[in-house]
């Protein structure tokens, strides 16, 4: 049964995600995501928010679940 209620909003697609769920997506430890930005080899160019960096949910996502690997 969908507990879904008529009167609530509907989920809002995230955008980015933090360094840290970003490494846990692709597998990585944090800190090597972070090395692998410094070093401009990073495979999705994070965006900076403040002393944060937010990487791009559907780059993340594309990259943690290519097309025909399921």
């Amino acid at each position: 049964m969908d507990d879904h209620k008529a009167d609530d909003p509907p989920r809002q697609e995230r955008l980015f995600f933090t360094e840290a769920e970003a490494a846990a997506a692709l597998r990585v430890h944090p800190s090597t995501l972070g090395r692998l930005v410094k070093a401009g080899r990073s495979p999705v160019e994070p965006v900076s928010a403040g002393s944060r960096r937010l990487y791009p949910a559907a780059a993340i996502e594309a990259l943690a679940h290519p097309r025909g690997s399921r």
